[in-house]
């Protein structure tokens, strides 16, 4: 092989590895172009769905918790009926429940603390004290919640009372299993609404205003039958006398 025929040769060998280096390099170049469009249009995808995430979710925290001020709702259990009352400075219609017979009983009280602007309503806590002044920390109720179990027969029945203060229809009850059946019962002009849920567990459940608050009974059976009147009746005997 002459010196111009090598040197011929490697020229070829030269320019097919440089076309072939440089037709490589062009189908990186679109696959890198590709690959980042690809990552661009997810980047603005997640973008756009955390923005609609955030506007969705936001209103929602904020109707749940009351906005980054509300202070969470505090709690207290007490022994007995007498404490209770005398914690709220008046008396329910609950004074008339059995607890001295209950298998097991729990009294909750939730509440509010709020620094107060003016005087105490009536109907929270007692009436208008004249040493509550602006700037006062106060408890507002928010539930009352009696938990008590109850000996039937060979069984036992769970029974909830309940009180949502400071709410007068009985559409804004928000206790589960209330389920509308048209049965009422009317004792001194106060409508109680109530219901038996086919569930399996001979459930029922009452509710009634009383005093500008939301009372709402529930039983769970533990026979085989459903059994709310003896414990709605005890109360709504306190509804008739009209002592409260």
């Amino acid at each position: 092989m002459t010196r111009n025929t090598f040197i011929d040769s490697m020229s070829a060998i030269d320019t097919e590895i440089v076309e072939l280096f440089a037709e490589q390099d062009a189908k990186m170049h679109e696959m890198r172009s590709k690959r980042k469009r690809r990552y661009t249009l997810a980047s603005v995808i997640s973008t756009c769905a955390c923005a609609v995430l955030v506007l969705l979710v936001m209103p929602l925290m904020y109707a749940i918790f009351g906005g980054a001020n509300a202070e969470a709702p505090e709690s207290d259990y007490f022994s007995n009926m007498d404490e209770l009352h005398m914690r709220l400075e008046y008396t329910t219609l609950y004074s008339a429940v059995d607890l001295d017979s209950a298998l097991s009983s729990s009294i909750h009280l939730s509440y509010s603390s709020t620094v107060s602007s003016n005087s105490k309503p009536d109907g929270i806590f007692g009436p208008v004290k004249e040493d509550n002044a602006a700037g006062e920390a106060e408890n507002i109720p928010l539930q009352l919640r009696i938990s008590t179990t109850y000996a039937n027969g060979d069984n036992t029945d769970s029974v909830r009372y309940y009180i949502i203060f400071n709410v007068d229809d009985v559409d804004k009850s928000y206790i589960a299993g209330y389920e509308e059946q048209g049965l009422t019962k009317t004792v001194n002009g106060v409508t109680v609404h109530y219901c038996h849920l086919d569930d399996g567990l001979f459930s029922s459940q009452a509710k009634f205003v009383y005093d500008e608050n939301l009372y709402v009974i529930n039983v769970d059976a533990g026979g085989t039958s459903h059994n709310l009147d003896p414990y709605l009746d005890v109360i709504l005997e306190e509804i008739e006398k009209g002592t409260y």
